[in-house]
C-alpha cells in the first residue's frame, strides 16, 4: 500500500480480506473507491501493479487492468509500505511473501 505524510491519500495496491483481493483508494477530500478481484488472486503468486500518472491511477494484476481512477489523483509523494494482513484471529498467524518490488518514474 502507499501512504503520504498524513492518513490520506491512501492507496491499497492490493490487500486481502476474507479471502478476497481488494484495491482501494482513499482521497484527501474524503472520497473513496474500492474494487474486488475476488478470491482467485488471494493465494499464489501474482504481479500487482499501480500505474500512477498526474491524472490517472490504474491497478493491474498480471498486466490486466482491474480498476481505474481519474478523480482526485494524488499529487504528493507517497511511501511504499509492505505489510501482511490481519484477517485472522489475534492468536492466529498471517504471512506474505514478496519476490520483488519495482518502482519506475514516468519520463516527462
Amino acid at each position: 500500500w502507499m501512504l503520504s505524510d498524513k492518513i490520506t491519500p491512501h492507496i491499497d495496491i492490493c490487500r486481502t480480506q476474507r479471502n478476497k483481493v481488494w484495491m482501494d483508494y482513499f482521497a484527501t477530500n474524503g472520497s473513496s473507491r474500492k474494487s474486488s478481484a475476488g478470491s482467485r488472486y488471494a493465494r499464489g503468486f501474482y504481479i500487482f501493479t499501480l500505474e500512477w500518472k498526474p491524472d490517472l491511477l490504474v491497478w493491474k494484476i498480471n498486466g490486466i487492468e482491474v480498476m481505474r481512477e481519474t478523480r482526485n489523483v494524488p499529487q504528493e509523494e507517497m511511501y511504499i509500505i509492505l505489510s501482511g494482513g490481519l484477517d485472522k484471529p489475534v492468536h492466529g498467524s498471517s504471512a506474505m511473501e514478496v519476490d520483488w518490488v519495482r518502482v519506475y518514474q514516468w519520463k516527462k
